[in-house]
C-alpha cells in the first residue's frame, strides 16, 4: 500500500559542473560551454544545449554540431575536487532540512516531513493567537482554523497548511544553497514519494 502522507523533496543542481566553472569564469556565461574534453562531455551549459549538446556526448561530435551552427564550443576540463567541495557545502545546507541521501554530487533526496509538519503547526498556532486572545475557547478556535478555507474538512485544511509549509521550506533551502555557494541555483520537486519529486524537479528547470 502506498504511503501518501510523506513530504519528499528532490534537489537537483542546475548544470552543476558547468555552473561552477561559469561562476568562477563569468566571461563564459554567454558562450556554449561543455565540461569535459574532445573525448567525452560530462555536462554542458544551457547555451550549449540550445545547439543540441548533451551530457555524455562525445566532445568531437558536440564541437562539430555547434560549429555547423556558426559558433564555437568552449571546453573546460573537469575538476572533481572543486565540484566535490561545492557538493559538501550544498549537503551541509540540506542536512538542516531532514534526513537525506545523495547518490551523485549534484542531486539529493530529502525527507522533509517532520519539518513541514512543525512549520504547519507553527502557522496554525499563529493563526489561533488572536482568536484565543479574544476569549474564544482554544478547542473551538482550533476547529475553526482547521476549516478556515471554504468550509473544508479539517484533513484538507491540514494538507493545505502542510503544502504551503513545504513550499516555503524548499524555497528557503534553495535560497540558502544559492547564498552559500555564491550563486549556484538548484531546482527542486516536492511530492509524496521520491519518484514523483524527481519528475517535479525536472519540470521547471533551471532554478525552479
Amino acid at each position: 500500500q502506498r504511503d501518501w502522507s510523506r513530504w519528499c523533496c528532490v534537489v537537483d543542481m542546475d548544470m552543476f559542473y558547468a555552473a561552477v566553472e561559469i561562476r568562477d569564469q563569468p566571461s563564459l556565461a554567454a558562450l556554449p560551454v561543455a565540461v569535459g574534453g574532445i573525448g567525452m562531455i560530462c555536462t554542458a551549459n544551457y547555451v550549449a544545449r540550445r545547439y543540441g549538446v548533451r551530457s555524455a556526448m562525445p566532445g568531437f561530435i558536440a564541437q562539430e554540431l555547434v560549429r555547423r551552427q556558426g559558433a564555437e564550443l568552449r571546453f573546460v576540463p573537469t575538476n572533481f575536487a572543486k565540484y566535490t567541495a561545492e557538493a559538501q557545502v550544498i549537503r551541509e545546507v540540506i542536512a538542516d532540512y531532514g534526513h537525506y541521501e545523495a547518490h551523485s554530487l549534484d542531486e539529493a533526496y530529502i525527507d522533509i516531513t517532520d519539518l513541514v509538519r512543525d512549520r504547519a503547526r507553527e502557522g496554525r498556532a499563529k493563526a489561533l493567537g488572536p482568536q484565543v486572545a479574544q476569549g474564544q475557547d482554544k478547542a473551538a478556535a482550533e476547529a475553526a482554523a482547521a476549516a478556515a478555507f471554504e468550509g473544508a474538512a479539517p484533513e484538507a485544511a491540514d494538507a493545505e497548511d502542510e503544502a504551503r509549509a513545504a513550499a516555503e521550506l524548499v524555497d528557503e533551502m534553495r535560497a540558502m544553497i544559492k547564498e552559500k555557494t555564491n550563486g549556484l541555483t538548484a531546482s527542486a520537486g516536492i511530492a509524496p514519494n521520491f519518484a514523483l519529486a524527481k519528475m517535479a524537479a525536472d519540470e521547471n528547470k533551471p532554478n525552479g
